[in-house]
C-alpha cells in the first residue's frame, strides 16, 4: 500500500503549503527554479531586536540587532543600515572569519589562544569581525570568544567589540520567532540543539545580517552578499584624525573548514586581502599550511619534477580530506593561492618563526601585504594604536628614517593621544623644533574634537571677534584663552609687547623682514616670536585656499613678507607648546612626556595645575571637574617633587629657582604662578618658608635677630651696627662668579646646553641682569609699574655703613613693625577723638586724623596700581579678592560718609557723623587682626574665622527663611489688619528673632501686657491688645525647637566641620596666607603712614620725569620705589639654574619611576605576567606528552627526544633521575655524620650530652614501585625531615633571625668560636624598670655586678629562676642562655635574665563536619585548637604569656586564655563571673605535654623563654560550645584552628601541637 505525499516538496527546499496559493502558479513547469523568476521582492518583515533566552539580562539599549534582507541587497544600504541605524561607525580592521561550518575540536591550549588572541586585536585595533553567525562551528568558536572576554572584563551585556554574523535565512532555526511586520523590540529567541540542516543564532554575536534568497535548508546563499558587504567596508575610508586616503583593511582568518573554505580563501587572496592560517585546527587550514611551509619560493615551478611532485601530494591530501569531487579545482586553488605567498601568514603553535599569539599574526599578515609602503603600514599601526607591532615589525634596526618621514605620524599620534607613539618617534630622532612650526601648531588646535571643554573655551573667544565669529582658530585665540585660565599671571609667549611692538616698528619702517632662524643664543623676542604674532595677523583673516591653515594677510604692513615663511616659522621652545596642549586637552600621559622634554619642570607642572583648576570650574560634569582637579593635585605634586630634589642638592640654588624670572612662561616666577595656581602644598613647602624668612629679614641674619634685638634697633635705630648682623660674605669678592666655586662656565655651558640667551652683553662687555628687559627700555601703560632691580637673596658683597642703614629700613620685618605701631597710635587716636574730643568745631586731632587715612588712601591706590597684571580690571580683581581689602574700603568709606556729615549745620547730622564713624572704627579694629597672621598659632585661627563666616552666611539664609515664616504667622494671628509699617517690622523680624536667644516675650503672647483697643489710643502710638490663642503657644514650641534645637545645632556642626576641616592642614594654610603678608610688606614703602605720603610723592615725582623726558627712561629713575619678587640673575647664572632645575628634574622622574615599579598593582601585574606564561609552558608540556610514553619509559625506550612538540616525557624522566639522585646523595651524607659523631665520640671530642638523635631515613625497599604508589600510601618513614622540629631538636633558629623583633638591630650573623662579638640590646621599654623588670645589669661593670638568685626561687621578686632544662652556667654576673649563642646580648624584649617563664593553654576540640560527623584524614580524626594572632608580628600562636611574680602556672594558664582567646577585659561582671566558673571546672583536667625551652625570636645570650604548654581538651564540645571566641589584650585575632603540620606557627609552637596530635591520636 503507498501513501499519497498529500504536502508535496517545493523547488526552494521548503513545502508546498508554505507558500500562499497565488505564488504556486508555474507557466512553465518546465523550467528550472530560478531566484530572480521563482520569487519576488517585498518589505523585510524580520528587523529589531533580539533577546536571547537563558543568556545574560541586558539592559534594552545593549539588546542585539537583526535583520532580513534580499541577497541581492545593494551594499551601500547595508553600509547606510550599520552606519546610521545601529550606529557602527567606521572600523580601523575588518576580519573575516571563515572555516567549518560544523563543530570540530580543537586542543583547549589552541582554543584559548585563538580567543585570547582574536578578542585582543579587535578591541585594540577597533575592529569588525565578520563570521557566519550561527551556534555552529567557526561562528561557535568565535561567538564564545566574545563571551569570553566580556565575562572576564566584566561588561557582558555591554562589549564593545562589533561581532557581525551573515546568515542564510533559510537554514536559521526557529526564523518564525523573529518575524513581524512592525519589528519585534525585542524578539525573543531560544538556543536549542542542531536539528536537520536548520541551526540555531549565536547569542554571543553582537549583529546579525540574515540572508534570504527565497530557499530553505540551503547554505551557501549569502557567500555572494558577504562578499560585496566586505569589500564595500573595505572601501571606507579611516577617519580623517587618522589618515585621509586610507580605507579600512581587512584580513581574511581560516579556522578548519571544507571545499568552500578553500574557495573563500582563494578568492581573498585574489582581491589582495591577506589570509592568516591557523595550522593545527584541521582540515583545509591545515592542507594550506602545509602547502604554505612545502613551498619555499614565490614562484612555484610546478612544471618541474619538484612541482609535480608537491602536486601529487596535494591531490591525495585533498582527495583524503575532501573525496575526488572537484578535485582539480581545489587543487586549482591552492596553487593560486601560493603563487601570492606573501599575502599568506600561517600561524603555527610553538612553530619556529611564527608570532606567539594570533593577533600579532593578523596584524603582521597585514603589514606583509603593505610590505615596501611603510608609511601605509605606520598609519595601520597608528589606527590600531599596537606600538608593539611598530616596534617588531616597522621600525627594525635596517630601516633608516629621514628627517621629515615621521612628522604626520607624529601629528596623527597626538591627536589621538598615542603617547608610547609618540615616545617612539622621539627616540627615532624626530625633531620638535622642526616638526612644530606655526602652521601645524594652529592644526592641533583646530583638530580637537567638538566635545571636549577646550573647543568649547576657544568657541567662545572665537564667537567674541564680530568680523569673523566663525573662522578657524588662531594662536591669540589660545593666548587670550590661557590669560583668562591664569588670571593673567603670566603673559603668553606667542604674543607678548615687545613683539607687537616690533611689529608695529616694522610696518613704520616697511622694510624687509629678515626672517632668520633662531639659534641657541639668539633673541627670543625677534625671530620665531615675530613670526608667532605675524601668524596671528594672518589667521584672524578670511581663508586661504590651503584648507589646512587657512590665513591670509590682514593688515598692508604684512604684504612685504611672505606668509608661507611665515607659517613656517618654528618655536624655541616647542615642548612647552605641546605640552600646554596636551593640559588644555587634558591628555595627562601625553602632557607628563613633553613636561620631561621641556626645560623649567617646576614652572610647566605650577602652570598645569593652575590650567587644570581653571578649567575644572568653567566644568559643567561634575565627574569630569573632579578629574581635572585630581589631575591638577598631580602636576602640583610634581612640582613640589622636583623642588625636594633641588633642595636636597643645593639650598640656595633651589631658592633661586623660586625666584627666577622665567622668560617662556611671560616673565613670571615660580613662587607666583604656585600663589595664582592656589597651590598650598608648594607653597608650603620647606624651600619656599625658607625663602619667605629671608624675604621676610631682608639683609639682615634672622639666626641672631631676636625679638628683644629687632625693638632695641627699632627704637634706637643706631643700636643696629652693634647688635645685629647682615648677610654678607665670609671673605670679599667683587662679582658673584667668584664667589661661587660650584658655578658652570658659560662657555662650557653653552655646548652642553642648547638654549636661548635672553640677555646680551651690553656695549661694555658687562653681563646685564635677566630680568623685564622689555618694559624697562620700551615703557609701559602705566606710569607707577616700573621695574628696578628686584632682589637678591644672597650675600654677595660686603655692606658699608649707608647699606647697612638702607637694608635695615627696607627689610619687611621692620617696616611691618613700624606700620603696626603707628597703625595702634592712629586706633588710640580715632578713639580718642570719639570718646573726649568730638564737638562741632574741628580740632588739630581730627585734622591730623582726616590727613592720616587720605595716606592710607593712596596706599591703597599704589597696591591696586602696582599689582603685576597687567589689565586694570584683573588688578582691581585680585585687590578685592582679598577678604583685609574689603574691609578697608567698607571702613574707609564709612569714613568719609562721616566725615561729610561731620561738615553739616544741624546737630542731627553731627549726631550721625558719630554713629558712622563709631561703626567705623570697630571695621578698624578688626583690621588689627591682620597682624596675627604672622603668629603660628595665632594665623590659622584667623583662617577659621574666616571661613566660618561664610559658614555663617548660608546659615543666615536659612535662619531667614525660619524667622520670616514663623514672624508672619504670628502676627496674623496675635494683630490681624495691622497696618502701621514699625509694628509690623517687629512683629514680624524684630521678636522672632530675639526668642531665639530666650527672649519669648510670654506676657505679650498670654494677653498680660498693658494695652488697648482704642483705635484713637492705638492711632497715637498706644500699645494694641493682642488676640490671644492656643494656636500662638503651638507654633513658638515648633519654633523653639526648629531654630533652637536644629538650626542651632546645624550651625555648631557646620563650625566643627570647618575646624576639623582646617585643624587638619593648620600648618599649610598659615603657611599660604603668610606669603600674601610678606610680600604685601616687601613692596611697601619704608615709610609707615602719615608719613608714606612722602615715598607716594616721590613715586608720583619719578614716574612723571620718566614718562615725559626721554633721556631719564633709563637709570635712577627708572628704578621702581616697589621691588618685584624677582632674583637678578645673568645670562650664565639663569643657564646654570636652568642645567641645575633639569638634572634634579631627572632625578625625580627615576625616583618616581623606582616607587611605581615597586608599587604592589605593578608587581600583582608583573606576577601574574609570569604566572601565565608559566601556566603556559606547563600546558605546552602537558599537550607535548605522548599518551604511549608509560610504556616507552617501561620499555625503555625513552631515550631521545620526541618529534613535533617534544621533550615533555624526556623532561619527566630526567626530573624523575635527578630525584633518585638526591636521595642517594642525602643517604650517604647521612651516613657520613654518623661516622663524624660516632668517631668523635670515641675520641672523647662530643659533647656531655650525648649525639642528638636524628630521625631515622630507610633506604627505599626495591621490591617495592615507589611511582605506582599515591601520596598517602607512600611509607611514612620514607619522608625526609624539611625542618628542624622534624628532626627532633631545639636548636636555636628563630632566635638567630635577623633583625631584631620590634626594632631594626640586626643579630649578630656569622657565630664564630673565635673572635665573637654580639650585639647588644636591651628594649626601651624593659629599661624603663617596670615591675615585671629586672635591674639592668648590662650597664653596671662587671665586678659590681649583683648576682641574682639563679637556678633558685627569687622570693625578692617573686619569680622563679629555676630552668626546666637544668643547671645553666653563670659568667661574669650573667647567665648564659643553655642552648648556646643568639648573637645578642642583653634581655631584648624580655625582663628577667635567665628564663623567663610563660604558660600556654592548648585548649582543642575535634573538628565536625557540617553534619555533625567528625572529620577525618587518612583514617584518623582532625583536632583544631584555639589560635590568637599576636599584634608584634601578625603571627598564628597558642595563645600564652608571662608568669606574673608571686603567681601559679595553672592561674597563669587560665587567666591567659581568657584575656587572649575570650576577651574577658570587655566582658560585663555577670558574664566576667560565668565564664570564670566554668573556666575552673574545665581547667581542673589537663595533660601537660610540654616543659622547656623554647625557640623563640626574643631569645638573647643571657634572656631565653621557656614554658609549660598544657592540653585541655574538650570531647565533647559540651564546655566550649558556650563561649563565643572574642580577641583581647595582645591578640588580634582569635579562632578555631586545624592542627596540620602545614601551618605555619610562631616560636617553636608546631611541635609543641604535633605532640598533642600524637596524645589524641589524631591526623597531623
Amino acid at each position: 500500500m503507498r501513501w499519497l505525499n498529500r504536502d508535496p516538496p517545493c523547488q526552494c527546499g521548503g513545502v508546498r503549503s508554505a507558500h500562499q496559493e497565488r505564488y504556486l502558479f508555474n507557466p512553465d513547469p518546465s523550467a528550472p527554479w530560478k531566484e530572480s523568476t521563482h520569487t519576488q521582492t517585498t518589505n523585510t518583515n524580520a528587523y529589531g531586536e533580539i533577546e536571547f533566552l537563558g543568556y545574560s539580562t541586558k539592559p534594552a539599549k545593549f539588546l542585539l540587532q537583526y535583520i532580513r534582507v534580499d541577497h541581492e541587497t545593494p551594499p551601500r544600504k547595508i553600509l547606510q543600515l550599520l552606519k546610521e541605524q545601529w550606529h557602527l561607525g567606521t572600523p580601523n580592521l575588518l576580519i573575516s572569519v571563515t572555516g567549518g561550518a560544523k563543530d570540530f575540536n580543537m586542543t583547549s591550549r589552541l582554543k584559548g589562544v585563538f580567543r585570547k588572541g582574536l578578542t585582543k586585536v579587535a578591541l585594540s585595533t577597533n575592529a569588525w569581525i565578520i563570521t557566519g553567525g550561527t551556534h555552529t562551528g567557526v561562528m561557535k568558536h568565535v561567538g564564545e570568544a566574545v563571551r569570553d572576554y566580556t565575562l572576564g572584563s566584566g561588561s557582558y551585556g555591554k562589549t564593545s567589540i562589533v561581532n557581525i554574523g551573515i546568515a542564510p535565512w533559510g537554514v536559521v532555526y526557529k526564523r518564525e520567532d523573529l518575524i513581524s511586520v512592525a519589528g519585534k523590540y525585542p524578539a525573543y529567541y531560544r538556543v536549542e540543539e542542531q536539528k536537520g540542516l536548520e541551526a540555531p543564532l549565536d547569542p554571543n554575536h553582537t549583529h546579525f545580517i540574515l540572508v534570504d534568497n527565497g530557499t530553505i535548508n540551503r547554505y551557501g546563499t549569502e557567500i555572494k552578499l558577504r562578499g560585496k558587504i566586505e569589500k564595500a567596508i573595505s572601501e571606507m575610508r579611516l577617519d580623517r584624525s587618522q589618515s585621509d586616503i586610507m580605507t579600512v583593511p581587512g584580513v581574511c582568518v581560516v579556522l578548519e573548514g571544507g571545499p568552500g573554505t578553500l574557495q573563500t580563501v582563494w578568492s581573498a587572496i585574489t582581491n589582495g586581502t591577506p589570509a592568516v592560517i591557523v595550522a593545527g585546527s584541521g582540515r583545509a587550514a591545515d592542507m594550506l599550511a602545509w602547502a604554505v611551509q612545502q613551498v619555499p619560493e614565490k614562484d612555484i615551478p610546478f612544471k618541474d619534477r619538484q612541482g609535480k611532485i608537491f602536486i601529487r601530494k596535494a591531490e591525495d591530501s585533498c582527495g583524503k580530506e575532501f573525496g575526488d569531487r572537484n578535485l582539480d579545482t581545489m587543487v586549482g586553488w591552492v596553487k593560486e593561492c601560493l603563487r601570492k605567498k606573501d599575502l599568506i601568514t600561517v600561524f603555527e603553535l610553538d612553530a619556529k618563526g611564527s608570532a606567539k599569539d594570533i593577533d600579532l599574526a593578523i596584524l603582521q599578515a597585514l603589514l606583509k601585504a603593505n610590505k615596501g609602503r611603510e608609511q601605509d603600514q605606520l598609519k595601520l599601526a597608528l589606527a590600531w594604536n599596537r606600538i608593539d607591532i611598530a616596534k617588531s615589525v616597522i621600525f627594525t634596526e635596517d630601516k633608516k628614517w629621514q628627517q621629515g618621514d615621521l612628522d604626520e605620524a607624529l601629528h596623527i599620534a597626538l591627536l589621538n593621544n598615542q603617547v608610547d607613539f609618540v615616545k617612539l618617534f622621539l627616540e627615532q630622532g624626530v625633531s620638535l623644533w622642526e616638526f612644530l612650526t606655526v602652521k601645524r601648531l594652529t592644526r592641533l588646535y583646530n583638530e580637537i574634537r567638538m566635545n571636549t571643554i577646550l573647543y568649547e573655551l576657544l568657541d567662545k573667544i572665537r564667537r567674541e571677534d564680530k568680523r569673523n565669529p566663525y573662522r578657524k582658530f588662531t594662536l591669540e585665540d589660545v593666548g587670550h584663552l590661557m590669560e583668562e585660565l591664569t588670571d593673567d599671571t603670566y603673559e603668553p609667549y606667542t604674543w607678548t609687547k615687545k613683539i607687537q611692538l616690533d611689529m608695529f616698528s616694522m610696518r613704520k619702517r616697511k622694510e624687509q623682514a629678515k626672517w632668520a632662524e633662531p639659534t641657541g643664543m639668539g633673541n627670543p623676542s625677534f625671530g620665531s616670536d615675530v613670526a608667532i604674532r605675524a601668524s596671528v595677523a594672518e589667521l584672524n583673516a578670511a581663508p586661504l585656499p590651503n584648507p589646512d591653515i587657512g590665513v591670509t594677510v590682514e593688515d598692508d604692513f604684512m604684504l612685504p613678507y611672505n606668509p608661507v615663511a611665515i607659517r613656517e616659522r618654528r618655536f624655541d621652545n616647542p615642548a612647552r607648546e605641546l605640552f600646554l596642549w596636551s593640559v588644555l586637552l587634558n591628555y595627562h600621559d601625553m602632557a607628563e612626556l613633553f613636561w620631561e622634554e621641556g626645560s623649567d619642570a617646576m614652572a610647566s607642572a605650577l602652570v598645569a595645575s593652575q590650567v587644570q583648576k581653571a578649567m575644572a570650574e568653567e566644568e559643567d560634569d561634575l565627574d569630569t571637574s573632579n578629574d581635572l582637579q585630581k589631575q591638577a593635585e598631580e602636576y602640583e605634586e610634581i612640582a613640589s617633587g622636583v623642588l625636594t630634589e633641588c633642595y636636597k642638592d643645593n639650598e640656595e640654588r633651589a631658592l633661586m629657582l623660586l625666584v627666577r624670572e622665567l622668560p617662556f612662561w611671560g616673565k613670571s616666577t615660580c613662587l607666583r604662578l604656585a600663589i595664582s595656581a592656589d597651590d598650598k602644598n608648594f607653597v608650603a613647602h620647606s624651600a619656599a618658608q625658607n625663602l619667605l624668612s629671608i624675604i621676610w629679614y631682608g639683609k639682615l641674619e634672622r639666626e641672631h635677630t631676636t625679638t628683644i634685638k629687632l625693638i632695641s634697633c627699632l627704637v634706637f635705630p643706631p643700636l643696629m651696627f652693634c647688635l645685629l648682623k647682615f648677610r654678607e660674605p665670609a671673605e670679599d669678592t667683587e662679582t658673584v662668579s667668584d664667589s661661587r666655586k660650584d658655578s658652570i662656565k658659560g662657555d662650557k655651558l653653552n655646548q652642553s646646553l642648547q638654549m636661548v640667551s635672553i640677555q646680551q652683553q651690553d656695549e661694555h662687555g658687562s653681563q646685564k641682569r635677566l630680568i623685564s628687559d622689555d618694559e624697562t627700555d620700551e615703557g609701559t601703560s602705566d606710569g607707577l609699574a616700573d621695574y628696578d632691580e628686584g632682589i637678591d637673596i644672597r650675600a654677595k658683597r660686603k655692606l658699608n655703613a649707608y647699606q647697612k642703614f638702607s637694608f635695615f629700613f627696607s627689610a619687611p620685618v621692620v617696616a611691618f613693625s613700624y606700620n603696626v605701631f603707628a597703625y595702634i597710635v592712629f586706633l588710640i587716636l580715632f578713639s580718642y577723638i570719639l570718646l573726649i574730643n568730638f564737638h562741632s568745631e574741628i580740632s588739630i586731632a581730627e585734622t591730623v586724623l582726616v590727613f592720616w587715612v587720605s595716606t592710607l588712601v593712596c596706599e591703597e591706590i599704589r597696591q591696586i596700581i602696582q599689582e603685576e597684571t597687567h589689565s586694570i580690571f584683573l588688578k582691581l580683581s585680585n585687590w578685592i579678592n582679598d577678604y583685609w581689602n574689603i574691609l578697608d574700603v567698607i571702613s574707609l568709606s564709612l569714613f568719609y560718609t562721616g566725615l561729610g556729615l561731620r561738615f553739616g549745620d544741624s546737630a542731627s547730622t553731627l549726631q550721625a557723623a558719630r554713629y558712622i564713624w563709631s561703626m567705623d572704627i570697630l571695621c578698624f579694629y578688626i583690621r588689627l587682626l591682620h597682624v596675627f597672621y604672622l603668629n603660628r598659632q595665632m594665623g590659622p585661627k584667623l583662617i577659621m574665622i574666616g571661613k566660618m563666616m561664610v559658614d555663617l552666611l548660608f546659615f543666615v539664609g536659612i535662619l531667614f527663611v525660619f524667622i520670616l515664616g514663623y514672624g508672619v504667622s504670628m502676627q496674623a494671628i496675635l494683630y490681624p489688619n495691622e497696618s502701621r509699617i514699625v509694628p509690623l517690622i517687629e512683629g514680624v523680624f524684630y521678636k522672632p528673632y530675639f526668642q531665639i536667644y530666650g527672649e519669648l516675650f510670654l506676657e505679650e503672647l498670654r494677653g498680660e501686657i498693658d494695652c488697648t483697643t482704642n483705635a484713637t489710643l492705638i492711632e497715637e502710638g498706644g500699645q494694641r491688645c493682642p488676640d490671644t490663642h492656643c494656636l500662638v503657644i503651638v507654633l513658638l514650641v515648633l519654633y523653639m525647637m526648629l531654630s533652637n534645637v536644629l538650626l542651632l545645632n546645624l550651625l555648631i556642626a557646620m563650625f566643627s566641620y570647618t575646624f576639623e576641616a582646617v585643624q587638619e592642614n593648620t600648618d599649610i594654610f598659615w603657611k599660604f596666607q603668610r606669603y600674601a603678608l610678606i610680600v604685601e610688606y616687601m613692596r611697601r614703602p619704608p615709610l609707615c603712614p602719615p608719613l608714606i605720603v612722602l615715598s607716594h610723592l616721590w613715586i608720583i615725582f619719578r614716574a612723571t620725569v620718566r614718562n615725559c623726558c626721554c633721556k631719564f627712561r633709563k637709570g635712577y629713575f627708572a628704578v621702581r620705589v616697589v621691588r618685584p619678587l624677582k632674583q637678578n640673575l645673568t645670562v650664565d647664572e639663569h643657564k646654570q639654574l636652568s642645567l641645575f632645575e633639569m638634572i634634579n628634574a631627572e632625578k625625580y622622574i627615576q625616583k618616581k619611576e623606582t616607587l611605581e615599579s615597586a608599587n604592589t598593582d605593578e608587581r600583582v601585574k608583573a606576577t601574574y605576567e609570569k604566572v601565565d606564561t608559566i601556566v603556559q609552558y606547563m600546558d605546552q608540556w602537558k599537550e607535548d606528552i605522548p599518551e604511549d610514553d608509560d610504556e616507552d619509559e617501561q620499555n625503555g625506550e625513552g631515550g631521545g627526544s620526541s618529534s613535533g612538540g617534544g621533550g615533555g616525557a624526556p623532561i619527566q624522566r630526567r626530573l624523575e633521575t635527578r630525584m633518585k639522585s638526591l636521595e642517594n646523595q642525602m643517604e650517604r651524607t647521612q651516613q657520613a655524620l654518623d661516622w663524624i659523631i660516632k668517631s668523635m665520640m670515641e675520641n672523647k671530642m662530643g659533647a656531655k650530652s650525648g649525639p642528638p638523635k636524628l630521625k631515622e631515613i630507610k633506604s627505599k625497599d626495591a621490591t617495592i614501585d615507589y611511582d605506582d604508589l599515591d601520596d598517602d600510601e607512600e611509607d611514612e618513614s620514607m619522608r625526609v625531615a624539611t625542618t628542624i622540629e622534624e628532626l627532633g631538636l631545639m636548636l636555636h633558629y628563630k632566635a638567630r633571625l635577623s633583625p631584631y623583633p620590634g626594632c631594626a638591630i640586626k643579630d649578630l650573623k656569622l657565630i664564630e668560636f673565635q673572635g665573637y662579638d654580639p650585639v647588644d640590646y636591651t628594649a626601651t621599654e624593659v629599661l624603663a624598670d617596670p615591675p615585671w623588670a629586672d635591674t639592668d645589669l648590662m650597664s653596671m661593670p662587671k665586678d659590681i655586678r649583683p648576682i641574682l638568685c639563679y637556678n633558685q626561687m627569687d622570693t625578692q621578686c617573686r619569680v622563679s629562676r629555676v630552668s626546666y632544662v637544668g643547671s645553666y652556667t653563670i659568667k661574669d654576673g650573667l647567665p648564659l642562655n643553655p642552648k648556646g649563642r643568639t648573637g645578642m646580648i642583653g634581655r631584648g624584649l624580655l625582663g628577667r635574665f635567665g628564663p623567663n617563664h610563660a604558660a600556654d593553654p592548648i585548649v582543642t576540640r575535634w573538628k565536625r563536619k557540617q553534619d555533625g560527623g567528625y572529620l577525618e584524614e587518612e583514617g584518623k580524626k582532625v583536632l583544631e585548637f584555639v589560635a590568637i594572632q599576636r599584634r608584634d608580628n601578625q603571627q598564628w600562636a597558642i595563645p600564652g604569656g608571662m608568669v606574673e611574680p608571686g603567681q601559679l602556672v595553672s592561674q597563669t594558664l587560665k587567666a591567659e586564655f581568657s584575656e587572649e582567646a575570650l576577651g574577658r577585659l570587655d566582658k560585663s561582671e555577670e558574664e566576667t563571673k560565668e565564664i570564670s566558673e566554668k573556666l575552673d571546672v574545665f581547667f581542673k583536667n589537663g595533660i601537660e605535654v610540654y616543659k622547656g625551652y623554647v625557640d623563640d625570636p626574643r631569645n638573647t645570650d643571657n634572656a631565653w623563654m621557656e614554658t609549660v604548654a598544657v592540653n585541655y581538651h574538650d570531647d565533647n564540645n559540651k564546655t566550649l560550645g558556650h563561649f563565643a571566641l572574642q580577641a583581647g589584650d595582645d591578640a588580634q585575632a582569635v579562632r578555631w584552628q586545624r592542627i596540620s603540620g602545614k601551618v605555619p606557627l610562631y616560636a617553636s609552637h608546631s611541635v609543641i601541637l604535633k605532640r598533642v596530635a600524637q596524645i589524641h591520636d589524631a591526623y597531623y
